[in-house]
């Protein structure tokens, strides 16, 4: 899937549980326990599969109970959370790491989503870092805040025109 098919289908997600209340979709934003490439915009390992509320979950198939990944709405990000551009930043190495980083951004708070016809689509704050000229360490660029859903549309799809307004500041 690239990003604007799953930008629609997160749109689809909301838009279904708004009106049937919380419901889980099979069909999920990325693949769950997958450290491979994507096309979201920030790369979001495995461990974040939680977060954004990619859960194994009992289904009965033919009367029997069978697990099956999926995807809800109670997105998580919370203080400490940091998101880097490029899967390369998950190295062991900080400093071949840096080499590869343009974009990062960590939370500094933030309220979880809660799913239902009357969602509530939580808040985090969280602060755009990048590497300085030299790449010997990240510096904070700017700080904002957004609805935990619109941190997920930016983790998908990019950065905003006010965001990139903080991003291209040097």
């Amino acid at each position: 899937m690239n990003r604007e098919e799953t930008l629609s289908l997160l749109e689809s997600i909301l838009e279904t549980q708004a009106k049937k209340g919380e419901r889980r979709s099979e069909i999920l934003l990325k693949s769950p326990k997958s450290a491979g490439p994507h096309t979201w915009y920030m790369f979001l390992p495995s461990a974040f599969d939680d977060i954004i509320d990619i859960k194994l979950t009992e289904k009965k198939v033919n009367k029997k109970p069978v697990n099956v990944w999926t995807q809800g709405t109670s997105f998580c990000f919370t203080q400490g959370h940091t998101i880097y551009d490029t899967p390369k930043a998950y190295s062991d190495e900080w400093a071949e790491s840096l080499k590869h980083i343009n974009l990062c951004v960590q939370v500094t708070g933030g309220i979880s989503a809660i799913p239902g016809k009357r969602r509530i689509s939580g808040h985090v704050e969280f602060d755009i870092l990048k590497p300085t000229s030299h790449r010997d360490k990240l510096v904070v660029h700017g700080h904002m805040s957004m609805s935990q859903d619109d941190f997920v549309r930016f983790l998908i799809g990019g950065p905003s025109e006010e965001m990139k307004t903080i991003i291209r500041n040097e």
